[in-house]
């Protein structure tokens, strides 16, 4: 009977230890969606002109409605009128591809790293992407741009895109002073 119940114990514990490494495996990849970079000041806002997103882009489609529905929710008028003009960005790539910054133009070899690249490692229960969502911000009038806003996440290729994760990210920061 002793033995019996040793054996019970020590079936239940690597059960549980199997279990416990299958949770922390399955989300090893993932980073959640979070504010990456903002810059400039937000304009006074109560309108705000949302260039359309092609259609041809179903993701950066999802991402434009969203982003919508997130400034309406908050007052923001989205008309084509308004004085402000904000363009969207979204860009999916391989997380295992750093993304580095220069000027245009500039033969630059120290570019400055924007995300480092992401090594995949034994545990990863999947291949990683990089998503990457951006609300540049112009006033209409002398074209300058006020503020850029960027969000990003970590997640497996085969997740679903954290769009009002991102979008409300966006929103928040756009919205900030």
């Amino acid at each position: 009977m002793i033995r019996l119940s040793q054996r019970r114990s020590g079936l239940l514990w690597h059960t549980g230890a199997l279990a416990l490494c299958g949770l922390l495996l399955g989300c090893a990849v993932s980073i959640e969606p979070r504010l990456a970079r903002s810059a400039g000041s937000s304009p006074d806002l109560s309108q705000l002109h949302l260039l359309a997103a092609d259609p041809a882009h179903p993701q950066r489609s999802e991402l434009y409605l969203a982003l919508q529905k997130k400034l309406e929710d908050r007052g923001i008028i989205v008309s084509p009128e308004a004085p402000v003009i904000a363009e969207l960005a979204l860009s999916i790539t391989d997380a295992s591809v750093g993304l580095y910054a220069s000027e245009a133009g500039s033969p630059d070899t120290n570019a400055a790293s924007m995300a480092d690249p992401r090594k995949q490692r034994w545990y990863d229960g999947c291949k990683a992407i990089r998503v990457e969502a951006s609300l540049a911000v112009f006033d209409r009038g002398d074209g300058a741009l006020r503020k850029i806003s960027e969000a990003d996440s970590t997640i497996c290729e085969d997740a679903a895109i954290p769009i009002d994760e991102l979008a409300a990210i966006l929103r928040d920061d756009l919205l900030s002073n």
